[in-house]
């Protein structure tokens, strides 16, 4: 029996000098990890270039700055001009003259009122009759009180509207700037867990072949084979998983950046560096002033806010009385300022004001006012849920920060003990004084350890780009 447990001592040891040993995650890493490959800050780039809401925005600030042009023109005076020509038909033109009895008459031809009466008619005090009339005319109309009460109130709104969607566009792209970077790591993960699993997956192939020498043996029972061959099988799946994992995560990366399937993505950032330390005060509430100024979201909604009041001022005038002043030009043959007229061009200019008041209007302003109100409050509602959820958020973010600060040390630490741990359990196994269902305990606590590991340095980096999302700080390079 002794030189039998010999043999199989010395097969295993042979065995185990064969098999490669355990690797850790780093060494792991590096075989994943390329220098030229894709970072997370190429990603977002690349996702920003290609953002279908980013370009919406683009397209919305436009629309706000031809909004604002369309205002401006309102201070140019409205002009006006026009031609036209007239061609009459024939008539009788009408005489007037003394009778003989001394009365004043009139007559308009020998089918006149007067009939066969003579009319001593001075031929000097004819009507004339034109049959060609032309004339060429031009006119200026100042708002006089629009410019105050109407056109400023519109530029000022307009104004703040562009500068809100230029926010809007800034938010954004800061969004799609995080989203790209989050839905990177998440790719980075499964990237990771892939290997975690191909590496479980190795691990247990050599384990049951171990078990299997030490059945031959007469050492391990055939309930420790089928143990052995279901925990391949269980390995067998988690690679499974993972790889589906990471392909359905990959999708999500290549469709942030609009990538064809045909292009190939290599992991560029070594998650095993360490990161730098984020500088951030001690006082919570300091670094919630610096997010509540940074925040182009709140930013956006301050602005609507100031174009909405602007408009509420601007509805006022519609009930208010107008005033215009106008100017004419008037270039006419035969002009009807000239008495008697002529067949002649003359030309003729005047100017004046306008004072108009139309009372029916005033319902309509009031009920104008009454909804720019409303809209006024409920973006200032926006603004404070807004206010509140970024408390909310930037409170997460400094907690995670902290929390991973924390898991990157213990899981660094439980891997490494779980990698020893596991050695030990494998030699003592082969060496016959350990059961299986030590080397799988420990297995699975080293399988456990290793995607706590990899997930800490993942988390890390979630967590960093969540935090500077919420503080406001990604919004340096892309504040309008």
């Amino acid at each position: 029996m002794s030189a039998s447990l010999f043999f199989v001592g010395l097969q295993l040891t042979v065995a185990q000098a064969a098999a490669p040993p355990a690797t850790s995650l780093d060494a792991q890493w590096q075989t994943l990890f390329h220098a030229r490959g894709l970072t997370a800050d190429e990603a977002a780039r690349r996702a920003l270039d290609t953002s279908r809401d980013v370009a919406a925005r683009v397209a919305a600030v436009d629309a706000a700055s031809g909004t604002l042009d369309a205002a401006r023109f309102g201070f140019i005076p409205r002009v006006g001009a026009g031609a036209g020509y007239t061609r009459l038909s024939p008539i009788t033109s009408p005489t007037f003259g003394l009778g003989d009895d001394g009365r004043f008459l009139v007559t308009k031809g020998p089918a006149g009122p007067l009939g066969d009466r003579p009319v001593f008619a001075a031929p000097d005090f004819a009507f004339p009759v034109f049959l060609d009339n032309g004339q060429l005319r031009a006119g200026l109309t100042l708002p006089l009180s629009d410019y105050v009460l109407r056109t400023l109130q519109s530029v000022a709104s307009a104004s703040h509207a562009v500068d809100s969607a230029r926010f809007e566009r800034a938010a954004s792209q800061l969004k799609a700037a995080a989203d790209a970077k989050l839905t990177y790591y998440q790719w980075v993960r499964g990237r990771g867990q892939q290997l975690v699993a191909a590496q479980t997956f190795e691990q247990s192939q050599t384990r049951l072949g171990d078990i299997r020498r030490s059945f031959e043996a007469g050492i391990s029972n055939k309930a420790d084979v089928l143990r052995g061959e279901s925990l391949v099988e269980q390995s067998r799946l988690l690679v499974a998983r993972a790889d589906d994992s990471a392909l359905l995560a990959e999708e999500g990366l290549r469709t942030a950046m609009h990538l064809p399937g045909s292009e190939p993505l290599e992991v560029g950032e070594d998650i095993s560096a360490e990161l730098p330390d984020v500088a951030a005060p001690g006082d919570f509430e300091a670094l919630l002033d610096q997010a509540r100024g940074a925040r182009v979201e709140l930013k956006a909604l301050g602005e609507s806010v100031q174009s909405l009041q602007s408009q509420r001022r601007g509805a006022w005038a519609t009930a208010l009385p107008r005033l215009d002043g106008t100017a004419n030009l008037l270039y006419a043959n035969p002009n009807p300022r000239y008495i008697p007229g002529e067949q002649v061009w003359h030309l003729t200019w005047d100017v004046g004001l306008a004072l108009s008041w139309t009372p029916t209007d005033l319902p309509v302003a009031l009920a104008q006012v009454s909804a720019a109100d409303a809209r006024v409050r409920q973006v200032s509602a926006q603004q404070g849920a807004l206010e509140d959820a970024l408390r909310l958020e930037l409170k997460q973010a400094v907690l995670a920060l902290r929390e991973n600060q924390v898991a990157l040390s213990s899981t660094r630490k439980a891997l490494a003990s779980a990698e020893e741990a596991y050695r030990v359990r494998q030699e003592l196994f082969r060496s016959g004084r350990g059961t299986t269902l030590e080397v799988v305990d420990a297995e699975t606590e080293l399988v456990r350890a290793r995607l706590e590991a990899l997930n800490a340095r993942i988390d890390a980096r979630v967590a960093r780009v969540r935090f500077e999302h919420a503080a406001g700080r990604d919004a340096v390079a892309l504040a309008p």
